[in-house]
C-alpha cells in the first residue's frame, strides 16, 4: 500500500513546534489562572474558555491535556447544569497590575 512521511525539515519544525508548546505551558497557565480571577467567583463556563482559548493560545484539547495536569490551579465542576473551568488556588501576586508590579520591582531594587 501507498505511504507517506514527512521530510527531514518536516519533522524538524515538528519538533520545534513541540517544543516551543512545553516551553509556552507556565505562560498559558499563569494567564488562564489571572482569567478566572478576573470573574466574581473564579469560575467561566467551559464552552467559553473552548471558544476564547485559540486567542489566549490555548491548545484544542487543553480540558484534556492541560486542566488535569494542574489540579492545584484548575477543575471542572458542574454549575447550573453546565461544565466550568474553576480556579482552585487564588495566588495574590496574579493579582497585580503591570504598574503595581513595576513599583515592587523598583522597590526591590532599592
Amino acid at each position: 500500500p501507498p505511504s507517506v512521511s514527512l521530510t527531514a525539515r518536516a519533522l524538524r519544525l515538528a519538533q520545534e513546534e513541540t517544543h516551543a508548546r512545553a516551553q509556552m505551558e507556565p505562560l498559558l497557565v499563569t494567564n488562564l489562572r489571572k482569567l478566572l480571577m478576573l470573574c466574581v467567583d473564579c469560575r467561566v463556563p467551559l464552552e467559553t474558555v473552548e471558544l476564547l482559548g485559540p486567542e489566549l493560545g490555548l491548545p484544542s484539547d487543553f480540558k484534556d491535556c492541560l486542566v488535569p495536569k494542574y489540579p492545584q490551579f484548575f477543575a471542572v465542576r458542574r454549575f447550573r447544569g453546565r461544565d466550568s473551568l474553576a480556579l482552585e488556588d487564588w495566588d495574590s501576586t496574579l493579582a497585580l497590575t503591570a504598574r503595581e508590579s513595576r513599583y515592587v520591582f523598583r522597590l526591590t531594587q532599592l
